[in-house]
């Protein structure tokens, strides 16, 4: 492997991309899974409504899902502006992100060592893993193939940055003769766009950008670090013509990653102000930090062994609370091993401790010393720290064909991996199957794993979704039921319990259903509303108003939030209060027919008829189909003594729903010249 490969880079990373999206093509035609989905895509009316003013408003200020990624809301947004509603154009853009991912690590790695064919195995091992599945078939996971585009970014930056192994100021370039016609102060940007200051601007405007998609990379200075000590030996080591140190210095090349630390610990802040707001961290009180401490090197070792033999993969692996000790142990004692041997060889292999600890430190942040949601790992987690793994392959390989040749090395060290990738893509194309739909996703992790609760409750929640939608309430509440009796501690099984409940007529029962779900998550938007609804229906209007407010809380641009607390205070007799909540409402939904209609209703009840008109004809042109803003319409032109419109209107509303006893009752309350009985 001493020789590289004559093909462009730019070429062999078209080619890697066109590879991949051929092997993740079949994502296509899959449905949105019952899994996230509902909140991030198929039911989150601000990314239905595509990219508008409002809408990039509240990705910005929203902590919606238990994050603060506005750059993965606008994505989402954009797939239905360009592909409409659907799942077909959220799934093309992950399998699109998932292909320049791959192709734009390779050019990084390129960059940063020189390697053409370490970095394409690494690429290729990245691209075709089926652990990668996870990340970039479940369509709520667009914030790690997102943010990883951007993160990939910040390290090929930053190899463009570190070309002068001597951090500090730009040298001053020797002033050449302009060209004729051409000024020197026109070739002012030019000489910045290729000044190391422009690429380590750059990098820090990807990792914000990174940042503000998923927080996972907030060990990014670190990793940088890492590459400093190898491949990039900024210390240690340089390339013709440069100065060479004695050792690597860590505060030496601090500086530079300082503005890296401050965004990371922002982001930390943020991140945790959120997912503690949106009830997705447990406390010691759910999980003790004894169990927590026992999973890391639980985790770690599982990890690696998927990572070589990729089998029995599961959307959900249960956390069993306490692992058995002697696991535990063994496990820790592999990790401390493992570590001890990467530092004792780092002098012979100066990869192997960039590779090893890339692993261990760019998983810290999801290892669950702060446990989000009640997983004990996930194969999305390990998206960018597998590259550490697989950059330890591909230059221990390279290590070894340099050391140990023999006949036919070289053919055999190709085949080998060709066998493996190959055998990798067949994985991944199985894999892909299991992610049809949300049924197919959970019955396959129930298969695999053992005495999985959560994924069996997962299962029946979705199961239950399905039947409620066809109309089976009966059999939906016992799916609904049997999720929650396998995973108490879910409130989406609880919520939709509520709901069947509530169809069913049973609204005491209902209210039960989501009090109990709001216990287990406080800041639960839709038990919330779903509440107040129940609330309102049983008369017990002031505490239907305190959770409407309390929904606004955690997702203050709701609009049908808005509306209906709006409609509540009219009930009260608060009017100017429902006037400001259905103006907020139509501030975040400006074409709510629904909307428009209550806010007439409300300015009419304070006396302020005109521009109460004003309001039911913007309802009316929104709605033309409506029988109620007709019969509004009628009623609010009589009060102005336009008897003639109003009979119209009456009319009108007769014509689209026939026997509309107000309507019919309104008419005949008018003088003789009015019609008596409704237009056949």
């Amino acid at each position: 492997m001493n020789k590289e490969f004559g093909i462009r880079p730019g070429l062999f990373a078209v080619l890697l991309g066109a590879a991949t999206i051929l092997i993740f093509w079949p994502l296509i035609g899959y449905d949105f899974v019952n899994y996230d989905d509902t909140e991030y895509a198929s039911s989150n009316w601000h990314v239905l409504g595509g990219l508008t003013a409002a809408n990039v408003r509240w990705a910005f200020g929203t902590g919606y899902a238990a994050n603060w990624h506005p750059l993965t809301w606008l994505s989402l947004m954009l797939d239905v502006q360009m592909f409409g509603p659907g799942p077909a154009g959220h799934h093309l853009v992950n399998v699109l992100l998932h292909a320049a991912n791959a192709a734009l690590l390779f050019l990084a790695l390129v960059a940063l060592t020189g390697s053409r064919y370490r970095s394409a195995l690494v690429a290729a091992l990245f691209a075709f893993h089926p652990l990668h599945v996870e990340s970039v078939a479940w369509i709520s996971e667009r914030k790690d193939v997102l943010s990883t585009l951007f993160f990939i970014a910040v390290l090929w930056a930053y190899a463009r940055y570190s070309n002068n192994p001597v951090p500090g100021p730009v040298a001053p370039t020797p002033r050449a003769a302009a060209p004729q016609g051409r000024s020197e102060s026109a070739s002012r940007p030019l000489r910045f766009v290729q000044s190391r200051r422009f690429y380590y601007l750059l990098g820090l405007v990807f990792f914000a950008c990174s940042l503000m998609s998923k927080p996972m990379f907030v060990t990014l200075p670190f990793s940088l670090l890492l590459l400093d000590y190898w491949p990039l030996k900024r210390a240690s080591e340089s390339g013709p013509g440069k100065k060479v140190e004695n050792n690597f210095s860590l505060k030496r090349y601090f500086w530079d990653k300082t503005p890296y630390l401050l965004m990371s610990a922002l982001s930390c802040v943020v991140t945790l102000l959120v997912q503690t707001k949106g009830g997705a961290i447990r406390t010691v009180a759910n999980l003790p930090m004894v169990a927590r401490f026992e999973n890391v090197p639980v985790s770690y070792v599982r990890y690696l062994g998927k990572a070589f033999w990729p089998f029995n993969l599961a959307v959900l692996y249960a956390h069993p609370g306490r692992w058995p000790l002697g696991t535990v142990v063994l496990s820790g004692l592999t990790i401390v091993t493992l570590c001890l041997a990467v530092l004792f060889l780092r002098q012979k292999f100066p990869f192997m401790p960039t590779g090893w600890f890339w692993f261990l430190g760019t998983l810290v942040p999801v290892i669950g010393l702060v446990q989000v949601g009640d997983q004990s790992m996930a194969d999305r987690y390990t998206y960018v720290p597998l590259v550490g793994i697989f950059i330890i392959l591909a230059w221990g390989a390279g290590e070894l064909y340099a050391r140990w040749q023999f006949p036919l090395a070289h053919a055999t060290l190709i085949a080998t991996f060709s066998s493996v990738l190959i055998a990798l893509a067949i994985l991944t194309r199985a894999q892909l199957a299991v992610w049809s739909n949300g049924e197919t996703l959970f019955r396959h992790a129930v298969s695999v794993t053992k005495d999985n609760h959560m994924a069996r409750a997962f299962l029946d929640n979705t199961l239950g979704t399905s039947l409620y939608r066809q109309g089976k309430i009966a059999q939906a509440i016992e799916d609904f039921r049997s999720a929650i009796q396998l995973y108490p501690q879910y409130p989406l099984a609880w919520n939709n319990l509520g709901i069947a409940l509530a169809v069913k007529g049973e609204v005491d029962q209902a209210i039960s259903q989501y009090e109990h779900a709001l216990q287990l998550a406080p800041g639960y938007d839709k038990a919330h509303l779903n509440l107040a609804d129940a609330m309102v229906i049983k008369g017990r209007l002031p505490e239907a108003i305190d959770h409407y407010r309390k929904a606004l809380e955690s997702e203050p641009a709701s609009a049908g939030a808005w509306n209906n607390l709006g409609s509540a205070l009219l009930r009260q007799g608060q009017y100017q209060e429902a006037v400001e909540s259905y103006q907020r409402a139509l501030f975040f939904a400006p074409n709510s027919a629904r909307a428009y209609a209550n806010l007439s209703k409300a300015l009419a009840l304070q006396g302020r008829l005109e521009e109460s008109e004003t309001n039911c004809l913007k309802a009316l042109e929104l709605d033309p189909g409506s029988a109620e803003t007709h019969y509004q319409m009628g009623v609010l032109l009589l009060k102005q003594g336009r008897k003639p419109e109003a009979v119209d209107q009456l009319t009108e509303s007769l014509r689209l729903r026939p026997n509309y006893p107000e309507a019919i009752r309104q008419l005949r309350s008018l003088p003789s010249e009015a019609p008596q009985k409704p237009p056949q």
